[in-house]
């Protein structure tokens, strides 16, 4: 890939305004030669001769080396220093570029691909030539097209993240724009598909509970705060407690515990959509905020809930599990906090009727 720029034409301003000088110089020799006495001229005239010319030659000389040669050698000692160090700037330029297991672009002001050097996947009709139109998907172009006149423009640093698809798999791509010359720019395209994987995990792992796969508390309270500003009302607001679990870890194991809280959560993954807000948000307790959910539709949930724990405990009889539940209706965010609350409050109280009644 060729990433060198073209050096600007020598200057020949200063090259004509020495040689006006050294014309001037030479017509004043000239003259200085015509005031010489004239009886010494007459007596010696070979003499007048030699000194005259040596003045010349000498005047000549150092008015050259001074006002041509001296300038000329310094400017020509000069460019090839300044060449030097375009060279070595070059060369440092393409040892990184190499370096980097990166495709890069080397893009005209109009979008056209002039120069490459393809490394990594997911950018398509890579060809010299080709427009952006042609090599990346038609939901990016117009974001591409304006980042890299951005860097053209500002000659800052630009970045933009796409998505791009060969095929059955898909690449995350992160883009680069970086001036180039005057009209170009130069765009680093860099495959981020497993650091996006990895990014994506430690998201899931920060919002979510390790055993379950429900939403964590942290994730729970983050997600109240946002709710109760917001104006999905009316919400509901669910809370179920696993009966019997402490009884469970004290005479089966924590195994025992655990399976019960597994076969808690799969029953609310059924009742619920996935884009519902289930949460784990206790050792034995799940909280549900259903946004714009009115009194009507809270009860076909609650029957929906109610059945799938049946269907649960008659598949695996001989490891039935049991819900102490209660529900609150916010109507508006003044009154949500409280509706969590009583939803809370409830949820105890359905508890202690439900061991009232077991003794």
């Amino acid at each position: 890939m060729n990433l060198s720029e073209p050096s600007s034409p020598p200057s020949k301003k200063s090259l004509i305004l020495r040689l006006v000088v050294i014309v001037t110089v030479i017509f004043a020799i000239a003259e200085l030669t015509d005031l010489t006495p004239s009886l010494f001229h007459k007596q010696h005239p070979e003499i007048i001769k030699l000194i005259e010319h040596a003045i010349e030659i000498s005047l000549l000389s150092i008015f050259i080396y001074h006002f041509v040669s001296k300038p000329m050698f310094k400017e020509i000692s000069g460019r090839i220093q300044a060449e030097n160090q375009l060279r070595k700037t070059e060369a440092a330029n393409r040892a990184i570029l190499d370096a980097l297991p990166d495709t890069i672009l080397r893009i005209s002001r109009d979008g056209t691909l002039i120069d490459y050097r393809l490394e990594s996947e997911g950018v398509m009709n890579v060809g010299i030539g080709n427009h952006i139109n042609d090599m990346f998907p038609e939901s990016a172009v117009q974001d591409i097209m304006n980042c890299q006149e951005t860097a053209r423009k500002s000659g800052m640093l630009q970045k933009l993240d796409i998505l791009v698809s060969d095929g059955a798999n898909e690449h995350h791509q992160e883009l680069r724009f970086v001036k180039f010359g005057i009209d170009e720019v130069l765009i680093i395209i860099s495959n981020i598909t497993d650091r996006k994987k990895y990014e994506d995990k430690l998201k899931y792992v920060s919002t979510h509970d390790s055993l379950t796969g429900l939403y964590n508390r942290a994730f729970y309270e983050s997600q109240l705060d946002r709710l109760g500003k917001g104006r999905q009302y009316p919400i509901s607001i669910i809370v179920i407690d696993l009966d019997g679990l402490k009884h469970t870890n004290d005479r089966y194991g924590h195994a025992a515990g655990d399976r019960m809280i597994c076969k808690a959560a799969d029953v609310l993954k059924m009742a619920f959509r996935a884009d519902d807000l289930v949460a784990r948000t206790g050792g034995d307790e799940f909280t549900i905020l259903l946004t714009e959910t009115d009194y009507h539709s809270l009860q076909l949930v609650l029957n929906r809930i109610h059945s799938y724990l049946d269907d649960a405990n008659t598949a695996e009889p001989s490891f039935e599990i049991r819900f102490s539940l209660g529900t609150a209706i916010a109507e508006s965010n003044e009154k949500f906090h409280d509706a969590v609350k009583l939803a809370d409050m409830r949820m105890y109280e359905d508890k202690a009727i439900r061991k009232a009644a077991m003794t």
